[in-house]
């Protein structure tokens, strides 16, 4: 009735941080993983990232085009992530009249 299985997910995130963007790509792995599948998930554990790659964008904002520049950056994270899985598959579950 119960299934563990190892699947990898590719995910990606932005953040004006590093960590922000890391944090945004890692809160993506619950509803990831709960769409490509149909069975009851009862557990995800990350095991192991095996690579990580980030970017940064800079853009200059300026007030009324002229006054008080500015730079924000913006970091992009793409990951490639490892994850255990503890899932009870529905479909073994046999219906009773």
């Amino acid at each position: 009735m119960l299934q563990e299985i190892i699947q990898t997910v590719e995910l990606s995130g932005k953040g004006e941080t590093k960590k922000s963007a890391v944090a945004s790509a890692l809160n993506k792995i619950q509803s990831k993983i709960l769409k490509d599948s149909e069975d009851a998930i009862l557990r995800i554990e990350p095991l192991e990232i095996k690579s990580i790659t980030i970017s940064k964008k800079v853009t200059r904002e300026k007030f009324l085009f002229i006054f008080f520049p500015r730079d924000k950056e913006e970091y992009y994270v793409d990951l490639v992530i490892s994850v255990k899985i503890i899932k009870i598959n529905i479909s073994d579950i046999k219906v009773e009249n």
